[in-house]
């Protein structure tokens, strides 16, 4: 093993645990207002959600809890790593550049259906 080899999985470790982190941070302080919000939308069993933008996965993982058994959830970000501890049979992870950071959506979604986006 390399130099450069041997010194990038400590470094990539490193960086996972300042997202994780930093992602709780966020969660702390932006979690109870989201959920409030959705939770007034009339969230329930059976909502299509789509969270673009999922980070750390917290709201993802509320979703699921919410729609249950006969909802889905697709979780979006760049980072689908993040997403991946909220994985559950209803949710769905997926690694994409938003429409702001590409010239377009590269994923191929439907366009209709969803019930929360």
């Amino acid at each position: 093993m390399t130099g450069r080899a041997a010194g990038a999985a400590p470094r990539q470790a490193a960086h996972e645990e300042l997202l994780r982190e930093q992602f709780g941070t966020l969660a702390a302080l932006f979690d109870p207002a989201t959920f409030y919000r959705i939770t007034q939308l009339g969230i329930g069993p059976g909502w299509r959600c789509w969270e673009v933008g999922a980070g750390g996965g917290t709201v993802t993982a509320w979703l699921a809890e919410q729609v249950g058994g006969t909802g889905r959830v697709v979780a979006t970000d760049v980072d689908a790593w993040l997403s991946a501890s909220s994985r559950g049979v209803n949710v769905e992870a997926v690694r994409g550049e938003s429409a702001g950071r590409s010239r377009g959506c590269c994923l191929s979604l439907p366009r209709s259906g969803w019930t929360a986006a």
